[in-house]
């Protein structure tokens, strides 16, 4: 809570709001639960087989622990009586201890604009092409996008990310022709007649918010977004109150933008449910999907705390009522006090749904340009950043992209196995006078396969893995090393002792750049004695970077 004397520099009434915001935030806590997962390790299989193991955070780490031993060298026990005359006869010994080794976001490379990728074949998509939401589809195996262009949003499927499906499912002409792809809202006539819009006419699908699959659902709702549109002030006010839920200090009595749900059966045709499920103004990409894990909708958007921007997060059981979000990702003290992070581009990582990124928008106020910075979570709930470095930065002066860039949930894996991340990016500042002068367009980046973060050493590193249960005949690594580099593998049983013909001495060193070299020992990389035993798997590094370890 806000104590007046304690804060300098804040006025009164934005210690007001502030009182308000927390006020509204304790009136929807108690009528929501949230749903936590149980990430404790003790209790957890990991597997080793051919999901990539990933390096996001310290989770794939072994944190070790140090083994007090005594003169005989036997361990000495923690409590019971040990026998020893004075403190200097225990001696310490590392036992699985990381040394020489930190986590890293990598960069991607920029591979073109995202026109390029979707070209043009009807009149109302003249110019360029800009993703509004790309995803991949795992139930039908297949790319959903839905873009801007020249005639308003599109809709468009495809296998490869080469060949696209354009379904003419609008019936409305445009110019000569009789139906087009453009969504379109289906429902405006009851929007209208409902009062709730202050104005309907400017209605239009997924503003500020993004599209996601909803596996939960009837067929008929398949597709969902959010709009964020202008309220009936007077109308929103007796919802609210009707509903017994608070509005966001955000909220303004002028324009009372809050978002809407949308449903579709089909991607193109969409209806509008005429009440507010979120009633925040959340302005910036709000990103909304349904956790299969949780069985709950999760809503991630932009929230102001003390003038920045910052990340929230939202769950509900329903889409039609989500709760006032709380921060989860926020500047720090760690971090420039002229840095605020905006629209937040979450997505699962292909293949791993308990795996959450976020693609922070990074944005300095100093010279108002941006840069784009990988964040993570196990749970979806509490987040950090990979580490510091951006993974993407605004291009040269004279670039297209020479100042603020921002990603739209847009992650997918593309068919050849690499990572791929659409990002917007504009020629002048973000505040810049844009009329006449900025212009905007979309790239697309890429990584290797599974090479968006990595454990690396610069010098001489060491680590073991949590227990792992192999499931396979082999272990593959995603590695690069420096030409004077190299990595060497040891298998450790449950008290961190080497099995005998896979240590240390007798692993054959890995050297080069590979995504899927093998693990070999003495020359064999045969491991089908050890398949489905509990095991650690320890690494020394010199010069190198590990992406990914798996199994097959």
């Amino acid at each position: 809570m806000c104590v007046l004397r304690n804060i300098v520099g804040l006025t009164f009434i934005a210690c007001l709001q502030a009182l308000s915001e927390d006020a509204t935030l304790l009136q929807s806590e108690h009528k929501t639960q949230e749903t936590f997962l149980d990430l404790d390790s003790a209790g957890a299989e990991i597997v080793l087989n051919h999901t990539p193991l990933l390096f996001l955070d310290w989770s794939m780490v072994d944190g070790g622990q140090i083994d007090w031993v005594g003169p005989d060298g036997n361990t000495l026990p923690l409590n019971d009586p040990h026998g020893l005359k004075s403190p200097e006869e225990a001696h310490p010994i590392p036992m699985g201890v990381p040394s020489g080794v930190a986590i890293r976001a990598q960069p991607a490379e920029k591979r073109g604009v995202f026109s390029d990728l979707l070209p043009a074949e009807f009149p109302w998509e003249e110019g360029k092409r800009k993703a509004h939401t790309l995803l991949f589809d795992d139930s039908a195996k297949v790319y959903r996008v839905w873009y801007d262009c020249a005639g308003g949003l599109a809709y468009a499927e495809s296998d490869d990310l080469k060949t696209w499906r354009k379904p003419l499912l609008n019936a409305s002409a445009f110019r000569d022709q009789p139906s087009t792809n453009l969504v379109y809202i289906a429902n405006l006539d009851a929007c209208r007649e409902s009062g709730m819009f202050q104005r309907p006419e400017s209605l239009a699908v997924a503003a500020s918010g993004t599209v996601f699959v909803d596996p939960s659902t009837d067929p008929s709702e398949r597709y969902k977004t959010t709009i964020l549109a202008s309220a009936t002030p007077e109308k929103l006010k007796a919802f609210a109150e009707s509903k017994g839920k608070p509005l966001s200090s955000r909220v303004s009595e002028v324009s009372a933008n809050v978002l809407f749900p949308a449903v579709s059966a089909d991607g193109v045709s969409w209806r509008v449910i005429p009440e507010p499920d979120f009633l925040h103004d959340a302005d910036t990409q709000t990103v909304v999907f349904y956790d299969t894990r949780i069985k709950k909708y999760v809503l991630y958007t932009r929230l102001w705390e003390f003038g920045r921007r910052s990340i929230g997060r939202s769950e509900s059981d329903t889409f039609l009522d989500f709760p006032l979000a709380r921060p989860v990702l926020r500047g720090g003290a760690n971090e420039s006090a002229v840095v605020d992070f905006y629209a937040n581009a979450m997505a699962r990582y292909p293949g791993r749904d308990e795996v959450h990124l976020m693609f922070v928008t990074a944005y300095d106020r100093r010279v108002e340009n941006s840069a784009i910075r990988l964040a993570s979570s196990r749970d979806g709930v509490l987040w950090d950043f990979v580490s510091r470095e951006a993974i993407l930065l605004p291009g040269a002066a004279n670039d297209w992209d020479s100042h603020f860039v921002i990603a739209p949930p847009s992650f997918v894996r593309a068919p050849d196995g690499d990572l791929m991340l659409l990002y917007n990016a504009y020629n002048y500042p973000h505040k810049f006078p844009r009329a006449g002068f900025v212009e905007g367009n979309q790239g697309t980046a890429r990584w290797k396969a599974d090479r968006i973060a990595a454990i690396e050493a610069v010098e001489e590193g060491y680590f073991n893995t949590p227990r792992v249960t192999l499931q396979g005949n082999k272990i593959l690594l995603n590695v690069q090393t420096a030409r004077a580099g190299e990595v060497r593998v040891e298998l450790r049983d449950a008290s961190f002792a080497p099995i005998a013909g896979r240590s240390f001495e007798e692993s054959d060193p890995i050297t080069g750049d590979d995504t899927a070299i093998e693990v070999t020992w003495k020359g064999s990389g045969d491991l089908s004695a050890l398949n489905g035993q509990r095991l650690h798997v320890a690494f020394r590094m010199r010069s190198a970077k590990l992406f990914a370890v798996y199994a097959e």
